[in-house]
C-alpha cells in the first residue's frame, strides 16, 4: 500500500523501495515486480526496471503489464 500512495504521488523512489520491499517479502508476486518496474523506469534506472520486468515474467508467464513495460524500454519480452 505504501509503494501505491508514493506512486500516486509521484515519488518513484520511494515507490521503488516499496515496492522492492513488498516483493522481498512476496517474491512470487508479479504485481509488485511490474510496480517497481515501472518507478524505477519513471527514475530512469532502466537496466533494473528491465530485470524486475523479467522477474514478473518468470513467475507469470505472459504478464502483460511486465510486456509492456519491457515494450517501453525498447526491448524484447
Amino acid at each position: 500500500a505504501l509503494g501505491l500512495l508514493y506512486r500516486r504521488e509521484g515519488e518513484a523512489e520511494p515507490a521503488a523501495a516499496a515496492f522492492g520491499r513488498a516483493l522481498s517479502l512476496a517474491p512470487g508476486h508479479a504485481p509488485s515486480a511490474t510496480r517497481l518496474g515501472e518507478m524505477l523506469a519513471r527514475a530512469g534506472r532502466r537496466e533494473a526496471a528491465e530485470g524486475a520486468f523479467r522477474h514478473a515474467l518468470e513467475v507469470s508467464p505472459g504478464d502483460r503489464a511486465a510486456i509492456a513495460g519491457l515494450r517501453s524500454l525498447g526491448v524484447a519480452p
